[in-house]
């Protein structure tokens, strides 16, 4: 399935528009400093849906890698209702 959207953390993006977009994640409790992409769905009959894909944090709530000079760790994605989610009002 191909995501309708894509907030991915690579995108250059004028710093208001960053600002706008993690304040609209807090809102939801959701800390964007450890997200590194949401993608947005709407499967065909079923509720929309984002998809968040977040780095694993260290015992001192750190990003860190899997061995030196190796790949960040990641969680597991999870996905979360559009429904449950604060309305956008942004671009």
């Amino acid at each position: 399935m191909t995501p309708l959207a894509v907030w991915d953390a690579k995108d250059r993006l004028p710093p208001t528009r960053v600002e706008a977009k993690a304040a609209w994640l807090r809102k939801h409790g959701i800390d964007p400093d450890i997200l590194y992409r949401v993608e947005f769905y709407q499967p065909p009959g079923e509720a929309p849906f984002a998809r968040l894909f977040a780095y694993h944090l260290n015992g001192e709530g750190r990003r860190h890698l899997d061995r030196p000079g190796g790949e960040p760790v990641v969680e597991e994605p999870r996905d979360v209702l559009i429904s449950e989610l604060p309305r956008w009002t942004g671009d």
